[in-house]
């Protein structure tokens, strides 16, 4: 559970942030969604945490909260939930431990690690989840190809067909490059329908990734980042080019 602030009118938020984790691919990972909009105070108050445990019908002490700020430990704290701080995010790992939170994690690995040993029935149907999207979104480009599959708040769109040939071609692209199985791949860029097709495609070749918003996250934690997560290999959204034709899109160790 994790509150996420948005910017626009209260419909528009709430179909905008709902679209978003369908198309991603994490609409079967969440119960709840809590956002700005919906409780009058916020982090580090512990308001969006009690009302998403109310959401959940759960004692926010039987909750795990996770974060990368230490506002979010400090919201976890003050709702008597578990807290574990994530340090790839824009605070330093010492900045989080000052904090206290019950778990710090440093890589992906060990914060499902952590979460799945106090949590085993979380790990439910993520393979399935994730087909099930793709092979939705592979039926779309045949039955409405000219359908609108993603469209940004800067006016930006792709339709199904034109979504799925170049998700397919980056696909490609991944499996031939010289990237070890299952290794993340970080996508670097900004909102725009390029970054959902490489979320995608690493999706279909068999890929973590991990979004990087070039705009909000500057080059020396994205090197930290990379750093942390075993130097993956690096699929830029900005510099990949919109033909089928993934050339301009290289793969490059470290940052």
């Amino acid at each position: 559970m994790r509150a996420y602030p948005e910017a626009s009118s209260r419909p528009r938020r709430i179909g905008s942030r709902n679209a978003a984790f369908e198309i991603l691919g994490l609409g079967g990972f969440f119960s709840a969604l809590v956002g700005r909009e919906d409780t009058v105070r916020h982090k580090p108050d512990p308001e969006p945490i009690a009302y998403g445990a109310a959401l959940l019908g759960v004692d926010p002490r039987r909750c795990v909260y996770v974060g990368d700020s230490p506002f979010d430990v400090q919201a976890g704290r003050a709702a008597h939930a578990a807290t574990i701080a994530v340090s790839w995010g824009s605070f330093s790992r010492e900045r989080l431990e000052a904090e206290h939170p019950d778990a710090i994690c440093d890589t992906f690995d060990e914060l499902a690690d952590v979460i799945l040993a106090s949590f085993p029935s979380l790990w439910r149907g993520r393979k399935e989840v994730k087909m099930e999207l793709l092979e939705r979104m592979r039926r779309h480009s045949q039955n409405i190809p000219d359908a609108l599959a993603v469209k940004t708040s800067d006016g930006e769109f792709a339709t199904y067909r034109a979504h799925w040939e170049r998700l397919e071609a980056i696909a490609a692209f991944l499996r031939t490059a010289n990237i070890a199985a299952h290794e993340p791949v970080v996508v670097y860029g900004h909102t725009s329908p390029l970054m959902t097709e490489c979320f995608h495609a690493c999706m279909k070749s068999g890929h973590p990734y991990v979004p990087l918003d070039c705009h909000t996250v500057p080059s020396d934690r994205v090197a930290n980042i990379v750093d942390q997560i075993r130097e993956p290999d690096r699929a830029c959204g900005r510099g990949f080019s919109r033909r089928r034709d993934p050339g301009p899109c290289h793969s490059s160790r470290g940052a």
